[in-house]
């Protein structure tokens, strides 16, 4: 992770097994390593306002070119290698609180499908899985006799609600991090 001014960039190798022996007789694509970059920060300090280039556009890749000018070389060049056409810029939302009045009836969700959040709190992907495992204690009590389907549904929904608020304004929290004028950490003196 690179902290820079008022926005940071993640890079990473992605790198890719051999794949099986089974994966051509499948139609399966061989995918080669690559590096994988993101700038992220606000719209408005990126240099987008409110319209988004297209994606692969030259827009994008003089945007790069003008947010990385003050970085070492190295690194200008090893990101000037990606491919224009590879290029997208995409905004990053979060759902807004839930909300036990507008809860629509006889509707169940779970994951990104109720509460979207920013990458930056890590926390997407174990909020879906617990949404998973509350949802199916909630079906087995059914299942069991224990309680009733429109009273599982509801203490699900119940519980969701109170766990995706706290995931979304956790990630939302931590997302800022990156771009705060003062340090969020403690320094050595």
């Amino acid at each position: 992770m690179v902290f820079a001014d008022g926005f940071a960039a993640i890079l990473a190798p992605m790198t890719f097994p051999a794949p099986p022996m089974c994966a051509a007789k499948l139609g399966l694509t061989p995918v080669r390593d690559d590096l994988y970059f993101a700038l992220i920060g606000p719209s408005g300090r990126l240099g987008f306002q409110d319209l988004l280039p297209p994606p692969g556009g030259a827009a994008l890749v003089t945007q790069l070119h003008a947010l990385t000018r003050a970085w070492h070389p190295d690194l200008r060049s090893l990101l000037g290698r990606a491919e224009p056409a590879s290029l997208v810029a995409l905004p990053i939302r979060d759902a807004a609180p839930l909300d036990a009045r507008t809860w629509p009836e006889g509707v169940t969700f779970l994951g990104d499908a109720i509460h979207v959040m920013s990458p930056a709190g890590g926390l997407g992907a174990n909020t879906a899985f617990a949404d998973a495992a509350q949802l199916s204690a909630r079906l087995g009590a059914v299942a069991a006799g224990r309680a009733s389907l429109s009273e599982a549904l509801a203490a699900y929904a119940d519980d969701l609600r109170r766990r995706a608020t706290a995931a979304v304004r956790a990630s939302a929290e931590a997302a800022t991090i990156p771009f705060a004028s003062a340090p969020i950490w403690p320094t050595a003196t």
